[in-house]
């Protein structure tokens, strides 16, 4: 079976967990519950009464799993936080997330002037672009890892 028709029932397997779950359920899902859900596929894949076909199934299930936990993730920046996480000061949370967003969308940024280059001179047309949103994005980095170690407050 080729990469393509796996990727189709991973496809059909996802769609049919939106129609029955939806994003806003999802989105209330922590990194736990995520891993929780995708271990106990994988669980019953590996049980050794499973047929073949279950296992098979069984794994559509954790990739199907896998993929509507990224697309939560990509949605909202993150996960949504954890027991723990909750009972934490969250003053920095707004801010924190805000500086992920933009990181996120310089990267995109930097995908979209890196597509097309074929040629050098391609590439010396866009440095000066790409070199800026490098430098931004290196500093959104630095400042999100100061916030996330309590360093900015």
């Amino acid at each position: 079976m080729s990469q393509d028709t796996i990727l189709e029932e991973i496809r059909i397997k996802r769609e049919r967990q939106d129609v029955l779950w939806g994003a806003e359920h999802d989105d209330q899902n922590t990194l736990n519950d995520w891993v929780t859900w995708i271990m106990i596929y994988a669980g019953q894949a590996a049980r050794m009464d499973s047929t073949p076909w279950k296992q098979r199934d069984k794994m559509l299930k954790v990739a199907a799993l896998a993929t509507a936990a990224i697309e939560s993730f990509d949605r909202n920046g993150e996960f949504a936080p954890r027991h723990f996480e909750k009972a934490q000061d969250c003053k920095h949370r707004a801010a924190y997330s805000s500086l992920q967003k933009e990181i996120v969308i310089i990267r995109a940024a930097i995908e979209q002037l890196m597509r097309g280059i074929a040629t050098d001179e391609d590439l010396l047309q866009r440095s000066a672009s790409l070199n800026a949103l490098m430098l931004t994005m290196d500093r959104l980095v630095r400042t999100a890892a100061a916030m996330e170690h309590g360093e900015i407050g």
